[in-house]
């Protein structure tokens, strides 16, 4: 239904329009981003747990861009239905953030382990199977943390042509 709004109301409605309308666009650019990364993930053929990071950052995309659409055509429309599925999906993503956060300080151990195994695997499918498009991306990663494989060179049978300068093995 339609909910009357006094002055001050209109600058919150203004307000909260605006900047869920922002929210929208990233959630777009977002959602965009996600599909393209997933379709990359597809074009270098990884596999296993590598799939897990195209399809969380498309996931999130798709949440963002739902939360903006209904906060920002709720308060336009002024729809109460709207209004309150928005707030309690942000009540809702409160809560898991800080829910994530504590889970990410205590399991911090095992979120490297885990990304530590992600990267092994696709070290492994680079040397094992040849996947050059994969090579590509590992070696753009390696390159932008300046590191050589997941733990170190040692990772890699031949450090020298995946990451290591001539002489060099650390």
């Amino acid at each position: 239904g339609k909910m009357a709004i006094s002055g001050g109301g209109k600058c919150l409605r203004f307000l909260l329009i605006f900047f869920n309308f922002i929210i929208f666009v990233v959630g777009c650019v977002l959602t965009g981003f996600g599909i393209y990364i997933v379709v990359k993930a597809k074009e270098y053929e990884v596999t296993g747990s590598a799939n897990a990071i195209p399809a969380f950052a498309l996931g999130l995309g798709v949440i963002i861009l739902v939360l903006g659409f209904l906060g920002c055509v709720g308060a336009w429309k002024l729809n109460s239905c709207f209004l309150k599925t928005f707030a309690l999906i942000v009540a809702v993503l409160v809560i898991v953030e800080i829910v994530c956060g504590i889970l990410l300080i205590v399991y911090k151990d095992k979120v490297k382990e885990y990304a530590t195994e992600y990267f092994t695997d696709a070290i492994k499918q680079v040397e094992g199977i040849g996947n050059e498009k994969l090579e590509k991306a590992v070696s753009a990663l390696q390159q932008e943390l300046k590191c050589c494989g997941a733990d170190g060179p040692t990772d890699w049978a031949n450090p020298a042509k995946y990451c290591c300068k001539k002489g060099e093995l650390t």
